[in-house]
């Protein structure tokens, strides 16, 4: 009983939003800058270190926010929709919750703090383009998206003035018949087997693999193997001639902003972790679970293959008090790696 109450204070701390207890704000332009980018690149909030291009990048953007006195402001591209391996989907669970927690309490608040504008962090991500080419429902997508964007509005309720989170939705920018009509038609000018592509599609399989749902749009359950393979690697392209599409299209809506993504690795943006206990995968692609190792408790995220492992092994805690009223949020795992 007492180490149940142990765990359910633990939790409290890791969703709850940390008070700041007097504002810090610097007035040194040069020594705010270099804050402000400390706090940003610290090593357990990125998965590597920060190469020359990145630093330059991060540097001119927290410059020029500086110097116009606006606030900083961080674009978050992300999936949209949850991982259909996760017994969740499509509902967020507390995969979505430890992650925006872990931002607003380590990089938000500690930016608000010591700059009086203060900062804005925006959600945009692939959201509709999964039905195309990950096979998922697009109510299944609406779903994650309004549920996404009931949390954020929460967690908004106990934020300070200086701080910002939205949530820019895909129907926003385009029309989706017309965008995979674009798409569609570029992926027919590839050769899939060409050396190029082929490099690709070894590099991101898996991962296409585990976002992939057999049963959505259409059922593809009664596939082959070979043929659901062949389907798996069509969606590698698919997904890569959407990032072009989109970076050609919403190239004023990136600029100005420090791109991030929870993605070790992905091209134009700087990688950072979703949660500080590691491996960290992308908040979409895994379900929130409480490690216990060692006698101590950390907000976690298992990756949607992960879990499928590890889930039935794992103790449920009822959860007297969710951070929001979303059936998913009122009970959590604990895996015990000890």
């Amino acid at each position: 009983m007492e180490s149940e109450t142990v765990l359910l204070n633990k939790i409290h701390e890791f969703v709850s939003v940390d008070q700041i207890k007097s504002d810090s704000y610097i007035s040194d332009p040069q020594t705010l800058e270099k804050e402000i980018y400390n706090i940003i690149t610290k090593n357990w909030l990125r998965f590597s270190s920060v190469d020359e291009e990145t630093k330059k990048t991060l540097e001119a953007e927290i410059h020029d926010r500086v110097h116009s006195e606006e606030p900083i402001a961080i674009l978050n591209a992300c999936g949209g929709f949850k991982n259909p391996r996760i017994n969740t989907a499509p509902h967020i669970d507390y995969a979505e919750v430890f992650h925006l927690l872990f931002f607003v309490n380590n990089i938000l608040l500690k930016i608000a703090q010591i700059y009086k504008p203060g900062v804005w962090l925006e959600y945009s991500g692939d959201a509709h383009v999964a039905s195309y080419v990950d096979n998922i429902p697009v109510q299944d997508i609406d779903t994650y998206l309004n549920e996404f964007d009931y949390f954020i509005d929460i967690i908004s309720q106990s934020l300070p003035g200086n701080v910002k989170v939205t949530h820019k939705h895909f129907s926003e920018f385009y029309d989706f018949k017309e965008l995979i009509g674009e798409i569609e038609s570029r992926v027919e000018t590839e050769d899939p087997n060409s050396e190029e592509n082929n490099k690709l599609i070894e590099k991101y399989y898996s991962r296409a693999k585990s976002n992939f749902m057999v049963r959505g749009v259409k059922d593809y359950s009664s596939l082959s193997e070979k043929e659901l393979d062949k389907i798996i690697r069509s969606s590698v392209l698919k997904a890569y001639k959407w990032y072009d599409v989109d970076y050609e299209k919403r190239g004023e809506y990136f600029a100005n902003k420090i791109s991030v993504c929870n993605l070790n690795n992905f091209p134009g943006a700087y990688c950072m972790r979703s949660v500080r206990y590691q491996p960290a995968p992308p908040f979409w692609q895994g379900k929130g679970v409480v490690v216990m190792q060692n006698d101590k408790y950390f907000p976690a995220i298992l990756h949607a293959d992960e879990y499928v492992k590890r889930g039935v092994d794992m103790e449920k805690i009822d959860i007297r008090e969710p951070v929001c009223d979303l059936p998913t949020l009122e009970t959590l795992e604990v895996f015990n790696k000890s």
